[in-house]
């Protein structure tokens, strides 16, 4: 049986109803999806937990997310109350953002310089597969940041031409590599989801576990 935990500032939260965790070689950044439901009448968990809050995703000890929660929607009927928790990895943030610091014009400077720097705003650190090293450090003539130009589409430019691929497995960090060299664990390929009937008493995930 898998069991999928969400920690937040240390505590774990798990019995979801529906939980959607997706991973991809072709998206930087995983995402995850958890819906959980209550019945009126019992004694609801006081759930700690609040937009913007750093967070991982574990599956079996596995963690395949490491990031922030993004969207808190809650929905109530006559019976029951619904919350739904969703969130990405921490190098969401390069999709979303453009580059507004200085220098937004770099000479002679290497790949992995040049990524670092657009990475440090968003406390994320590089990190370079052997199999990179000399397309990383080798300098580039110049490079300039484009108008209106996110920071994802600006480290894709510079690695497309020397055929790196910026990668996230889901530990915070942006990882440099060549396709091909690339791994992400059999359970986070694509979408994983589980669902049961599960409530916010504490009740575990069911054995449906589907890799779509």
């Amino acid at each position: 049986m898998s069991k999928i935990i969400l920690k937040v500032k240390e505590k774990e939260y798990s019995g979801w109803e529906s939980a959607h965790v997706g991973k991809s070689l072709l998206q930087i950044s995983g995402s995850f999806d958890f819906t959980a439901t209550g019945i009126f009448g019992h004694v609801p968990e006081k759930w700690d937990i609040k937009l913007g809050d750093s967070c991982t995703v574990e599956i079996d000890d596995q963690v395949l997310i490491t990031g922030y929660i993004e969207d808190m929607p809650i929905s109530y009927d006559k019976e029951t109350h619904t919350i739904q928790v969703a969130g990405r990895d921490k190098t969401g943030n390069l999709v979303d953002c453009s580059y507004i610091e200085t220098p937004n014009v770099w000479e002679k400077e290497s790949v992995f310089n040049i990524i670092s720097t657009l990475c440090d705003p968003f406390e994320i650190n590089v990190v370079v597969n052997i199999t990179v090293t000399d397309e990383v450090t080798a300098e580039i003539p110049k490079f300039k940041a484009d108008e209106g130009e996110t920071v994802y589409e600006m480290i894709s430019r510079l690695c497309r031409h020397k055929a790196i691929l910026p990668v996230s497995y889901g530990d915070g960090y942006l990882t440099l590599t060549r396709a091909g060299q690339a791994m992400i664990p059999m359970t986070t390929c694509n979408w994983v989801s589980i669902s049961n009937q599960a409530c916010l008493t504490g009740l575990t995930e069911s054995d449906l576990v589907s890799i779509l």
